[in-house]
Order: structure tokens, then C-alpha cells, then sequence
């Protein structure tokens, strides 16, 4: 059996994963919030109020309290790491790494994500040698925000023109999560 010692401890560190859980979501919360244009927001929180139906309510409230706790001015900076191109709609955040000669993997992300999801994968695929190109879909992460209406040809259309004027003319292959999948199928 446990000591009560050691079960004091155990609760300890529960409670310590579990304060670190909430203010990880209340970064990511807020974070998502400057990073995410509010067009996306609103298709977003539709969407949530869709699929989860009478808990929407629950899920609302779990924001609005997050965004409530103050945290610093520091930690919501947009991130200074990656490029920039002008493209036809305005600027587009991208990371292309990897050696030039590797076989190209471009990954696209989901509705209301932006690269960054794809920094785990991203790290891993590298060191496995292959060339990475992930951006930010237009209205996300560091892209700019047009005003346009934001439609899974938009963002095909964002894709070969980003692989155009980085000058990608070999095969590559295209992995998207969720929305990002979609705009593969129309690439």
C-alpha cells in the first residue's frame, strides 16, 4: 500500500498536471484568439456549436473564463520564426526547411490551426531527411487577412501559387489534416 505521504503526493502532482493543463489551454486559447482572424472564429464556434449541441453552452463559458485570466503581453506576440512572400492575396507565413535535393513533403493544416500544429511532425520528418513546407492558409496564424470569402479553392489556389513562386517544380507529396485535407484533394 501508499503512505499517506506518498498519496499526498500523488494528489500533489495531479493537481500540478492539472493547473498546468488549464493555463497551457488559457495560452492556447488566447493565443488562437490573436492569431485567428474573427471571420474564422465565427465559423469555428459555429462549427463547435454544431457538432456538440447542448453542450456548446459548456464549451462557450470554458472560453470566455480562459480568456479572463490575465496572462502577459509577451506570450501572445506573433512568432518571429519562419518567411514571408507576397502572394496574390497578400503576405503568406511559411517554413521551408530541408535539404534542397530531398524528396518535398507539404503539409496543410485544418480550420482555425495554423503551421505551428505541424512543428512535432515538421521536426520529425526532417530528421528523416525529407525536404518540409508547411504555411499558414490565408486568415490564419501569420498569413495575412484578406477580405475575401474563404473557400477551400481559395486556399488550393494559395497552395500552387506559394509552390509556384517558391519555385517548387519537382513532385512533392501533399498531407493535410482535416480542412487541409480537402484542399489537397483540390491541389
Amino acid at each position: 500500500g501508499m503512505s499517506e505521504n506518498q498519496r499526498e503526493q500523488d494528489s500533489t502532482i495531479s493537481l500540478g498536471h492539472g493547473v498546468w493543463a488549464c493555463s497551457s489551454l488559457q495560452r492556447l486559447f488566447k493565443q488562437m484568439l490573436y492569431l485567428i482572424s474573427p471571420k474564422m472564429w465565427a465559423v469555428y464556434l459555429l462549427g463547435l456549436g454544431c457538432i456538440v449541441g447542448g453542450y456548446s453552452m459548456i464549451f462557450t463559458l470554458l472560453f470566455v473564463v480562459c480568456l479572463c485570466i490575465p496572462h502577459s503581453k509577451e506570450e501572445f506576440k506573433k512568432p518571429e520564426e519562419g518567411s514571408y512572400i507576397d502572394l496574390t492575396h497578400g503576405k503568406v507565413h511559411y517554413f521551408l526547411e530541408g535539404p534542397m535535393d530531398a524528396p518535398l513533403i507539404v503539409l496543410l493544416h485544418g480550420v482555425s490551426f495554423f503551421s505551428f500544429v505541424w512543428v512535432p511532425v515538421r521536426r520529425l520528418l526532417l530528421s528523416k531527411g525529407y525536404r518540409v513546407l508547411s504555411f499558414d492558409f490565408y486568415g490564419h496564424g501569420c498569413s495575412e487577412v484578406p477580405h475575401l470569402e474563404y473557400s477551400i479553392e481559395l486556399f488550393a489556389q494559395q497552395t500552387e501559387e506559394l509552390l509556384d513562386a517558391l519555385d517548387i517544380q519537382h513532385e512533392f507529396t501533399l498531407v493535410g489534416h482535416s480542412m487541409g485535407g480537402l484542399v489537397a484533394l483540390s491541389v
